[in-house]
């Protein structure tokens, strides 16, 4: 298998298994009833684009699947935008809803980050989150978040 030319194509990928019920991620037989795969690609110098997949078994409950195709950018040094179209298939709570968007920016502020975003989920709600992360670790943040 040439995995050169996969490596061109995809720059990360990223995998996660996980339980939708207590005790149900049975790797020994086979049986994964939540996974989640992340793949991105930068399209452009600071532009990357992403896509998600995610499936929920959810035991007895009608499976859940989830997927998202997005476009990150950092315009600059201190700010990143970015926008998401989201697609829900017996998504928990929005029986009736399919698609969505959302999309935002950050500010890099002070030892943090200054964050609006907006989702909108058909027929269903309008979300606006604003919210201040600190960086603790390179790889964790934290801080408050409003969400309206």
């Amino acid at each position: 298998m040439n995995t050169k030319a996969y490596t061109s194509i995809i720059d990360s990928v990223e995998v996660s298994t996980f339980e939708t019920s207590r005790f149900d991620l049975k790797i020994d037989t086979n049986k994964l009833d939540g996974i989640a795969t992340r793949l991105t690609k930068e399209i452009l110098d600071g532009t990357t684009i992403e896509a998600s997949y995610l499936h929920a078994g959810n035991g007895s409950s009608p499976n859940e699947n989830r997927g998202s195709l997005g476009v990150v950018s950092e315009l600059d040094e201190n700010y990143t935008a970015w926008v998401e179209g989201l697609y829900f298939d017996n998504f928990n709570g929005l029986w009736n809803s399919n698609y969505g968007i959302t999309g935002g920016v950050s500010r890099k502020l002070g030892p943090g980050e200054l964050v609006v975003e907006c989702t909108r989920i058909q027929d269903t709600q309008t979300q606006e989150a604003i919210a201040y992360k600190c960086w603790i670790t390179p790889n964790i943040m934290f801080g408050p978040q409003m969400t309206f």
